[in-house]
């Protein structure tokens, strides 16, 4: 059973663990600790009452950005990110219009699953990602508007 709690202080150091393994280049502990401000939803995600997942969004006035999302290895494949990502998007639905976020190309998976629910590339960020072993990618720039009209999820 899958379940959706809010990350606080106490969580940083098992959120940690899961950010370290699921990023070449993680985030500090004082950059995650910076996001469990009011302007933040940081969310876990826990399986079985096992955390396999956190997300972190931003929102700025009708505006809200992705800026960290990762689910566990051995809980990957399973629609874990994409139910993450939904429940998120539920969250801010009626308090944004648009959500944005940055991916790098090499992440097949992840550029599926946001095209799947709806996010459009509109823009790329040159030389943006460093990679493991030397060089950078690109970002690519993408958004989902919430607006009734337009809104696919």
């Amino acid at each position: 059973m899958l379940q959706l709690t809010c990350m606080g202080v106490e969580d940083l150091s098992e959120v940690m663990v899961l950010e370290r393994a699921g990023h070449d280049f993680p985030w500090s502990e004082g950059v995650m600790a910076s996001c469990l401000s009011r302007h933040h939803h940081a969310r876990l995600l826990y399986e079985d009452q096992v955390l396999v997942g956190f997300a972190i969004l931003q929102q700025v006035l009708d505006e809200a950005s992705l800026l960290n999302m990762v689910i566990a290895a051995a809980a990957r494949r399973r629609g874990h990110g994409r139910w993450l990502l939904a429940r998120l998007i539920a969250e801010v639905h009626d308090q944004v219009k648009v959500i944005h976020l940055e991916v790098r190309p090499s992440n097949l998976a992840a550029v599926a699953l946001y095209e799947s629910m709806g996010f459009n590339e509109y823009a790329r960020r040159p030389r943006y990602y460093p990679r493991r072993g030397g060089g950078y990618e690109d970002a690519i720039l993408m958004a989902l508007s919430l607006e009734p009209d337009t809104m696919r999820i």
